[in-house]
């Protein structure tokens, strides 16, 4: 008897707590989807010229944020009236993934030009009249990854960014292998291929479904600079090349900026158009009035950085309350016992983590919304099979590419993996690529690996 009312207690607990994160996670979603709406909006107007450039994809751009700024606008009529129902929702969606997903491939590829410039230009500057310590050096580099441990794999990241790569590519796959197997052993079937797919498009960005359909600008600057003979090319050309590839990518990171923004708005009228399907209305209708009269004034505003201070101070008890409600919501939820009053609770379970998913879904990595599966599926042959494709993939790719291509996407994706060396691996990896420069490219290389210690030693 003491069993069964304590099961019914904790059942309660789990609906009040349950009601609690639903109307939490919509509180947030409203205020991040207001400041992120102001957020495009400035960005739209500060890029103006730049987007006109964009021919088509620039009226696709002001389409997608006009309903968005539509939708938000009318956001407490729109969930009674359709405007801003769930298909029509993910549908809006699906345009801002197409149009963020068309631009990653220039980006990819632009800026594997720019540090295939960068690194070249380092190496004709003019090195200092000294000889290299090297124990010595080695010798720093191994205090260096040991002074902060929580640091270590940042830092290695950053050494390997400026470390001419000098290694087999059996040594390579192997490391690869070993890395994203241990990083993704617990993730399932979905988000490996998801990753994977992400890998093979940051290795190379012209394979991409939409290279060359869309952002036409874009994608004849890409091409341009991959054609580019960097061989006996003076300094001052590698110095174009590097400039106008900078600039490039800055508008490229601009489009991104707004096209993501306003695919983070859409999710966030998801989430709220589908807890509403579960949930009361009534109360959250008077938190958006209040929130929407806000908003309207800080349209006004000229100044975006006290706009965004105004919403972060806003949302910070927001933010601290998800986490103590999720936290006990789900530890109250694993706790009953009997298997057929979880169930009654299942579809709100399971709309908590959707909801909680889409929240988090910053990159807007795939065309569906990803959902929460229960089983979290996981399948280490899957994962293993996955790898074995991306090496395929990749073995297939670098042997059509130049020396130059080839090492810099190589090392790119080297620095994309958790922890790829332990310390002993990496002083060899080091040694491996230092000790086989000649002299000029060998100090050039210190002097940027000095470069990243002395930044470690300002914080």
């Amino acid at each position: 008897m003491i069993n069964k009312e304590n099961n019914t207690q904790l059942i309660n607990d789990v609906v009040e707590t349950n009601n609690s994160l639903l109307y939490n996670i919509k509180q947030i979603a409203l205020l991040e989807l207001l400041y992120k709406n102001i957020e495009v909006k400035f960005s739209i107007e500060k890029n103006k010229k730049m987007l006109k450039e964009l021919g088509k994809e620039e009226k696709a751009i002001y389409r997608v944020h006009n309903k968005i700024d539509d939708k938000v606008k009318n956001i407490n009529h729109g969930f009674s009236n359709n405007l801003n129902n769930e298909e029509s929702l993910k549908k809006l969606r699906q345009e801002t993934y197409r149009l963020l997903n068309g631009i990653y491939g220039y980006m990819t590829e632009i800026s594997y030009c720019n540090e295939i410039s960068s690194d070249i230009l380092d190496k004709m500057k003019q090195a200092p009249p000294y000889e290299a310590n090297l124990e010595r050096f080695y010798k720093d580099i191994r205090n260096f990854l040991l002074k902060d441990k929580s640091k270590y794999n940042e830092k290695i990241i950053e050494l390997i960014k400026i470390i001419p790569i000098r290694i087999s590519k059996y040594k390579y796959y192997d490391i690869l292998r070993s890395t994203i197997k241990n990083t993704l052993k617990d993730v399932n079937k979905e988000k490996v291929d998801i990753i994977i797919k992400r890998f093979k498009g940051i290795f190379n960005g012209t394979l991409e479904k939409d290279y060359g359909q869309m952002y036409d600008k874009y994608f004849i600057e890409a091409q341009k600079y991959r054609r580019f003979v960097y061989k006996n090319a003076s300094f001052d050309n590698i110095k174009k090349v590097y400039n106008k590839t900078k600039n490039n990518i800055n508008e490229i990171q601009s489009v991104i900026e707004i096209v993501r923004g306003s695919g983070l708005i859409v999710n966030r009228l998801l989430i709220i158009s589908m807890i509403n399907e579960l949930d009361c209305k009534c109360q959250f209708e008077e938190f958006v009035d209040e929130s929407l009269k806000e908003y309207r004034k800080l349209l006004n505003e000229k100044n975006l950085d006290s706009i965004l201070s105004y919403y972060e101070k806003e949302l910070h008890s927001y933010n601290f309350n998800l986490s103590k409600l999720s936290e006990k919501y789900f530890s109250k939820y694993n706790n009953i016992t009997n298997e057929k009053r979880k169930g009654n609770l299942e579809a709100k379970y399971v709309l908590t983590n959707n909801a909680l998913i889409y929240l988090n879904d910053y990159y807007l990595e795939n065309y569906k919304l990803l959902q929460f599966d229960e089983k979290d599926n996981q399948d280490i042959n899957h994962l293993e099979q996955a790898i074995e494709n991306l090496i395929k993939y990749i073995d297939r790719n670098i042997k059509s590419m130049s020396n130059l291509q080839r090492k810099v996407r190589m090392k790119r994706l080297l620095t994309l993996q958790e922890k790829p060396f332990d310390m002993e691996d990496f002083i060899l990896y080091l040694k491996n690529s230092v000790e086989y420069l000649d002299k000029k490219e060998r100090l050039a290389t210190l002097n940027r690996v000095a470069g990243i210690m002395n930044k470690y030693k300002g914080n």
